[in-house]
C-alpha cells in the first residue's frame, strides 16, 4: 500500500497519510464508493500534484460496512503499487 485515506460518508477526507488536509471534497469515485459500490481504477501516484506523476498505481475505493442502522461510516481509499499485479498478469498470460 502506497497512500490511505479515510473519507467521511459524504467523501470527504477526514485522514491520509500523506498530510492532505482534512475536508479535502470528494471526488467521482468516493461519491460512487459512498453508493456502497467498490471503485477501482489505474492511476498514477501523486497525478493531482504538479509536475510529472510517479508509478501506476489501483486506486481503490471501499464503502466501510453499515453498521447496525444501515448507515455507512465512511469510505477507505487506497493507492496499491501496480507493477506486482502487471507482473502478474504478464506471468500468467504467458502460462495460458
Amino acid at each position: 500500500m502506497l497512500r490511505l485515506w479515510l473519507r467521511d460518508p459524504s467523501g470527504r477526507v477526514v485522514f491520509a497519510d500523506n498530510g492532505r488536509g482534512p475536508g479535502e471534497p470528494a471526488d467521482d469515485e468516493a461519491l460512487e464508493a459512498a453508493q456502497g459500490r467498490v471503485v477501482a481504477k489505474l492511476s498514477t501516484l501523486n497525478r493531482d500534484a504538479a509536475g510529472a506523476g510517479g508509478p501506476r498505481v489501483v486506486e481503490a475505493y471501499e464503502p466501510l460496512p453499515a453498521e447496525a442502522t444501515g448507515q455507512r461510516p465512511g469510505i477507505v481509499e487506497l493507492d496499491l503499487p501496480y507493477e506486482p499485479i502487471a507482473r502478474e498478469l504478464a506471468r500468467q498470460a504467458v502460462s495460458s
